[in-house]
């Protein structure tokens, strides 16, 4: 790389100076050439004016502006019309006898600059004898002196008649013309040599610049600890595909203790000897990324060795081997992660957020252990990825199945639960659940596509089956979302005879604070017959005070609660009993959930609860695999 950098850049250096003798070349060329024009466009111009006066005055000049007035202030004011933005001056001088300049026009604008006729004009340049003697034209270029200040250059044009000079005609350019001029002459040669000048310190700052380039380029790849940064994986995985990797995630626990023991020159030394023992170890082409602390994120080129005694060999490496530094011997306690990254794989940051969740467990059950991440956690990161979940929505594969709700005292349906799942793109026979996939579009445009597939299909099923009822779900995120909502009530109202046999169970991840608020999109839900129930009551936020803040249907009982009957019974028992009177004075229906089998079934039956929802009655399903 550095090999390339200084070819390109002396390869640079060299255009550039090529460009700039080309460009004083073509400047100097360019600005011959137009000068020359504009001389001749000048010389033209003052021919046409000679040739009128000499018109005017049928060749006899002097004589007939002695003797008529009229044509002397005719010829003056031709003379005004004549004045342009370049020409600002313009008259016509004679030599008398005794070798003086005489006014003969004056086409001045301003009548008290105006010379009368015959007023002796002083030259302040031999130009004039010489132009009149010659009978050639002579061009006078002005600096700033005196009045004329704002004079860059006269023209000095004899008109001849005869061959003999009876007159001269002057005429005085402005400096904007100059400056027009100019714009193609001296300014532009001076930027030429600055090129030349900035092309000679750029070549020295070049220099410098390569020389500070790799010290910043390896300060930005290169931690102090010698692994890679974040900036240089970054780079890394935009060419390079993470599914080529598997990934490490190693953390030496406790480390602040060792630099308040020993300091913090000790701490480094210390640091960038175990990075080094992990480079020794890994195979050829790994790259470790200082992920911050005494934290490594390691990724391994995938190889034919068994991953399991890969890591685990590692692992041993670089904790159960002491460090010998400075007269010390350290054992390190090292905790990690690792994970074998599918081919669904897109991003390497969801590869870290996976191995960080694992790690923290490990810490969290007592650190200095190593974590081998189930393969099933890849499906996190092939179904929690936006970009695949886009897609399934996109191709129709967000689905709803079914699982029934069953009257226990007489062992029928009554209702069946819509419960949204995904289609894997590869194998249509695998249903993914909302866990791996619904967060990720949580507050997105893509959530609310998704619901309203959900309702379609929902809204579908209700009016193919005419005696079915259907509970979906809906969070507090869901209640609030303006979008939804409206989409919602255009299908109540829609479908009012169908609204009926639809309860909606709010799902609670949160506390509610504005209860009002809650309970009136609850009276929008109920409006068309529609009922609400609230899901996991008796975990988490779904509480007693619910009860007597919330206008609702049903409680569902959390499965949390159920699946205590067979391990606490006595106290279970109570519990759900306590439930179950308090929602008959309610004149709310109760529901158990996670009913997994026949004795959790007889001892609901035993408590008085009529209704429950668990594997024990079937697993989520098309609705075809219950209605027949």
């Amino acid at each position: 790389m550095r090999k390339h950098f200084e070819k390109g850049t002396i390869l640079f250096i060299v255009i550039l100076f090529g460009i700039a003798g080309y460009l004083q070349l073509s400047i100097v060329k360019s600005t011959q050439k137009l000068r020359g024009e504009e001389l001749v466009k000048t010389e033209q111009y003052a021919q046409k004016i000679a040739t009128l006066i000499r018109q005017k005055t049928d060749n006899t000049i002097l004589e007939t502006l002695e003797k008529n007035r009229g044509v002397r202030e005719d010829l003056n004011k031709i003379l005004e019309a004549f004045l342009t933005k370049q020409f600002i001056y313009m008259f016509v001088l004679y030599q008398d006898a005794n070798g003086h300049f005489r006014f003969l026009l004056d086409g001045s604008l301003k009548k008290e600059e105006k010379a009368a006729f015959k007023e002796i004009f002083i030259p302040k340049s031999n130009k004039f004898v010489e132009a009149y003697t010659t009978g050639k034209m002579q061009i006078i270029e002005q600096k700033k002196v005196g009045d004329t200040e704002d004079i860059w250059m006269t023209i000095l044009y004899p008109i001849l008649v005869d061959g003999k000079t009876e007159a001269l005609l002057s005429l005085e350019l402005s400096s904007t013309y100059a400056n027009y001029l100019n714009t193609f002459n001296s300014p532009l040669m001076r930027i030429v040599h600055w090129m030349q000048l900035f092309l000679l310190v750029s070549m020295i700052m070049l220099i410098f610049l390569a020389y500070r380039y790799y010290h910043l380029n390896h300060s930005l790849t290169i931690d102090k600890t010698t692994a890679y940064t974040k900036y240089y994986i970054n780079n890394f995985f935009s060419k390079k595909k993470i599914t080529e990797y598997n990934a490490f995630l190693v953390d030496i626990d406790e480390f602040k203790d060792i630099n308040k023991k020993y300091g913090y020159a000790f701490g480094d030394k210390l640091i960038k000897m175990f990075v080094q023992r992990m480079k020794n170890k890994l195979i050829y082409g790994s790259k470790i990324v200082a992920s911050g602390g005494a934290e490594f994120l390691i990724f391994l080129p995938k190889t034919t060795h068994d991953f399991k005694t890969l890591t685990e060999a590692f692992y041993k490496e670089i904790k159960t081997i002491p460090y010998e530094l400075d007269g010390h011997t350290l054992y390190l306690q090292v905790s990690m992660s690792a994970l074998r990254i599918s081919s669904e794989s897109k991003l390497y940051s969801d590869v870290q957020r996976v191995l960080d969740e694992h790690l923290m467990l490990v810490k969290n059950k007592g650190k200095n252990h190593l974590k081998i991440i189930d393969d099933s956690e890849n499906d996190k990161l092939k179904y929690g990825n936006l970009d695949y979940i886009k897609e399934a929505i996109s191709e129709r594969r967000i689905c709803c199945l079914y699982q029934p709700i069953v009257d226990i005292t007489q062992d029928k349906t009554v209702k069946y639960e819509a419960l949204v799942r995904m289609i894997d793109r590869d194998d249509t026979s695998k249903i993914v659940s909302p866990y791996y996939f619904l967060y990720a579009i949580k507050d997105t445009s893509q959530y609310i596509k998704m619901s309203k597939m959900v309702l379609e299909d929902v809204f579908g099923t209700l009016e193919k089956y005419p005696t079915v009822q259907i509970s979906m779900n809906l969070d507090l995120n869901d209640l609030y979302n303006a979008h939804l909502m409206e989409m919602i009530d255009k299908y109540l109202k829609k479908c009012q005879k169908i609204s009926k046999r639809i309860t909606f169970e709010i799902v609670e991840d949160r506390d509610i604070f504005d209860y009002e608020k809650v309970n009136a999109i609850f009276g929008q839900l109920r409006k068309y017959g529609s009922k609400v129930a609230i899901d996991d009551f008796g975990s988490g936020y779904a509480n007693y005070a619910y009860l007597t803040k919330l206008d609702v249907d049903i409680l569902k009982i959390d499965g949390s609660l159920i699946g205590t009957l067979l391990t606490f019974p006595e106290r279970s028992k109570m519990i759900l009993h306590s439930i179950k009177e308090l929602a008959e004075r309610l004149k709310l229906e109760v529901i158990a959930e996670f009913v997994e089998n026949e004795e959790i079934c007889e001892i609901l039956k035993e408590i008085g609860i009529t209704y429950a929802q668990g594997y024990h009655f079937g697993r989520p399903a098309p609705i075809d695999h219950y209605i027949k």
